[in-house]
């Protein structure tokens, strides 16, 4: 029988997820596989869960873009836990699996293609990265260089082989802390750095509509869904303060750089929320 680890965080108002998430995930991902649960939350209640096979970690809210920035670092901290383990996924808070996934669906990982990675649905047929506004500044790790083909790989699901999995998570643990030492923030956090690495190392991608945002979710084909945050109040609900706020909490030297990246990408709309900040 495969083993999983899966990895998953709700720390702060995410953890109203967890509860979703656990029961269809147990029902639903990969049914005839043994799956154990590694949470890092800072809430009492999922921190005092007894059910069987959930293993949970304190982890303090860290403020935004570090929440999401930090993940594979947190990771890191558990590697010697999965040891047991034949594969190891991961899944944004707000997941919730519709129906059975399958190796028929998605495959698992094998040797010559030991990670599977999903797509942003809206960006699906972006072949290039011209579309999905991977990390074009050179001063950081996340950087794809104009020419290099890349697609718009979506840090909401990922998963592998254990060893492709810790590999990933250390490298990229490296790359961020490396970036943050000299004052840079990816464009997309995390998830510019996770876009950067798939042009370097082998990997499948998942099916178009298996796994989407219920934004884009077709409900004939979708497996996992990850529920729209509207319904919960919004991204500024969620992450307990809102935009502007969460600006004011970085360093000076991190205000510029967000908004060199949303002046050479042109994200209008970006640009304009980190320049009220900005103003010295």
């Amino acid at each position: 029988m495969k083993k999983i680890a899966m990895l998953y965080i709700c720390t702060g108002k995410y953890e109203i997820f967890w509860d979703k998430f656990y029961e269809t995930c147990q029902k639903h991902f990969y049914p005839d596989a043994e799956k154990e649960y590694f949470i890092f939350t800072d809430s009492e209640r999922v921190l005092r869960c007894k059910l069987p096979g959930v293993h949970t970690y304190y982890q303090a809210k860290t403020g935004w873009p570090y929440d999401t920035l930090l993940r594979y670092q947190w990771f890191c901290t558990v590697q010697d836990a999965l040891a047991p383990f034949d594969y190891c996924y991961y899944v944004n808070a707000n997941s919730e699996f519709l129906r059975d996934v399958t190796e028929a669906q998605i495959p698992y990982p094998t040797e010559r293609e030991p990670l599977v990675l999903s797509l942003h649905p809206r960006y699906y047929h972006d072949l290039d990265g011209s579309e999905c506004s991977p990390e074009r500044r050179p001063e950081s790790r996340a950087y794809v260089a104009p020419g290099t083909p890349c697609r718009a790989h979506c840090g909401a699901f990922w998963g592998g082989t254990r060893d492709a999995v810790l590999e990933m998570c250390r490298t990229l643990r490296d790359r961020t802390a490396e970036d943050l030492a000299d004052g840079v923030i990816a464009v997309w956090h995390d998830q510019s750095h996770l876009i950067k690495y798939a042009t370097e190392v082998p990997h499948q991608n998942i099916a178009e509509f298996l796994v989407s945002y219920e934004e884009y979710a077709d409900p004939e084909k979708c497996l996992l869904m990850f529920p729209a945050k509207a319904k919960y109040g919004g991204n500024d609900k969620l992450r307990e303060v809102s935009r502007d706020e969460r600006l004011k909490h970085l360093p000076r030297k991190i205000y510029r750089s967000m908004l060199g990246g949303a002046k050479k990408l042109h994200l209008d709309g970006a640009l304009k929320g980190v320049a009220r900040i900005v103003k010295k």
